[in-house]
């Protein structure tokens, strides 16, 4: 069971780093979109690209699109499994 989440995580990752490659975004993404949008906002997502080494940019938004995709994806399956 346990393997077929880490397959099914995996897969969630790969599609989570490929929604940014190929221009999408995902929810962290959408929440800097939306943060940069309106000036006045409190969320601040510069310190997850700072993590990374860069300003929520790509790069950001590739490791994070990668964790989504697997959380979801893993989530599912083990909502499946059980």
């Amino acid at each position: 069971m346990w393997r077929r989440i880490a397959i099914a995580g995996l897969i969630g990752a790969v599609g989570g780093v490929l929604v940014p490659l190929l221009g999408g975004r995902l929810m962290g993404g959408s929440l800097d979109l939306l943060a940069r949008i309106f000036p006045g906002s409190h969320l601040w997502l510069r310190q997850l690209g700072a993590a990374v080494g860069v300003d929520f940019g790509i790069a950001t938004q590739l490791v994070t699109g990668g964790v989504e995709g697997a959380l979801f994806r893993a989530r599912d399956r083990l909502n499946i499994a059980t």
